[in-house]
């Protein structure tokens, strides 16, 4: 009898926990408005939803531009809100946009709970781009990954696989170097997430989210930068399982900082010097998931990419705030801060004609010079001065500048002792100005 009865308050008790989580979900439900929404079966038999956004004044002879979520992360995070939606800004201004469910993620669900970063890669990438490019008539396609979601491109690309059929790449905050990061977010903590359903217990804490910010939530964003109302629709929405394989895989990154793959152990990061595909990086610099010092060095390994881009989203160089992790697809400013700079490499690299009168990105601002600054352990950090956005530098240019090694080099770089602190605006602490700046690598 006293079984039955705790199996009947066991049922009660989980029958209201679903309820809570469907009340929350339909409360706080995404204001997406996609056009159309696709399927397309891997060869290792997973289906996969892209969902399309037609441009609302096509860009005849453009390539279609895929959009890839970080680990976690389904494509919903790329069209929250409108204010916030990459998607639509995108689409609004004539570009053909697809937003990718890798498997396990939003539409893309299955039934297998096992998986690896290299599944993306060798079946999940290849044939999302075939179907785009079935279905548009095109030869290549753009893509845009945030997290995962560009490593996965670029572990592609460094295969030499799908190098004819990807134009360009805009990388948002995708290390993969992992040596800052193990002082923040330890490799235990990654793998006990494989014990936790964090799309239903997002569901199921939906109206505390965005108010309170325990432990690894606080890791994802700037918390000033983000509405709260955009960021409990976001995870709520957005959040995905993540496969035991996959975790232990990002585990094993993170603990020996590498960037391989689980079978055969390929070196994606070795291989990554053989890419040509020109590469927009942006990276927050509260970001500690992908800090700039890893982002900056993983720039660096393109060495045969004559166009590549960092651009590091912050006050000093030209924008509303300093951008952490999420943030660079929710913040309050991303049509100005973050889009613009987005829309502008896809012109570049679209092949045909832009119309006049496309948005600018923010310009940095001027007459201000970086501080040498310090992290979190006290040491000395360099700050470069040059706040124009630029290419990168070949490797000519690398080694005949003076300037301290990049992180992939294993030295720290020496702060800088030359010139007094700027003064700050009347209206701006010189701490909002800096804090955290670090400037594109000198062209």
């Amino acid at each position: 009898m006293f079984l039955l009865s705790l199996l009947f308050w066991a049922a009660v008790v989980a029958g209201a926990l679903a309820l809570l989580g469907y009340l929350n979900r339909r409360y706080l439900r995404a204001e997406t408005s996609p056009d159309a929404i696709h399927f397309v079966t891997t060869e290792d038999g997973w289906r996969l939803s892209l969902t399309h956004h037609h441009p609302r004044a096509p860009l005849p002879g453009a390539p279609p531009v895929v959009l890839c979520a970080g680990a976690g992360f389904g494509s919903v995070v790329f069209d929250v809100t409108r204010e916030t939606s990459l998607a639509r800004y995108l689409a609004e201004h004539g570009h053909d946009v697809w937003l990718l469910d890798l498997r396990g993620r939003g539409r893309s669900p299955g039934r297998r709970a096992a998986w690896s970063f290299d599944d993306y890669v060798e079946f999940d990438l290849p044939a999302a781009v075939g179907l785009v490019l079935d279905r548009s008539g095109a030869e290549q396609v753009q893509w845009i990954g945030f997290g995962v979601g560009a490593l996965v491109a670029s572990a592609a690309l460094s295969a030499g696989a799908l190098s004819a059929r990807l134009r360009s790449v805009v990388s948002l905050a995708a290390p993969v170097f992992f040596r800052r990061q193990q002082a923040t977010f330890r490799p235990r903590l990654l793998r006990s997430l494989r014990l936790l359903r964090i799309d239903l217990l997002s569901a199921l804490v939906a109206p505390l989210l965005g108010r309170l910010f325990p432990g690894p939530l606080k890791l994802l964003q700037n918390r000033d930068n983000v509405d709260g109302a955009v960021y409990r629709r976001a995870l709520v929405n957005g959040l995905a399982r993540l496969s035991r394989t996959e975790l232990n895989q990002y585990a094993e990154w993170l603990e020996h900082d590498t960037f391989t793959a689980m079978v055969q152990r390929r070196d994606y990061r070795a291989a990554m010097a053989d890419i040509t595909t020109p590469t927009l990086f942006i990276v927050g610099p509260r970001d500690e998931l992908a800090p700039v010092e890893m982002v900056e060095a993983t720039a660096s390994l393109l060495d045969s990419v004559d166009d590549r881009v960092l651009v590091v989203a912050s006050r000093m160089h030209g924008m509303s705030t300093n951008y952490g992790h999420l943030d660079l697809l929710l913040g309050r400013g991303v049509q100005r801060d973050i889009h613009t700079h987005v829309l502008r490499w896809l012109d570049l690299h679209a092949g045909v004609e832009i119309p006049e009168g496309r948005p600018e990105p923010p310009e940095p601002r001027e007459g201000w010079e970086e501080p040498p600054r310090r992290d979190r352990t006290g040491r000395g950090d360099a700050a470069r001065s040059d706040d124009t956005p630029r290419a990168l530098p070949s490797p000519e240019d690398e080694q005949a500048a003076t300037a301290p090694a990049s992180p992939a080099d294993g030295a720290d770089p020496e702060p800088d002792d030359d010139g007094a602190d700027p003064e700050p605006d009347d209206d701006e602490s010189e701490e909002d100005l800096v804090q955290g700046d670090v400037p594109r690598l000198p062209g």
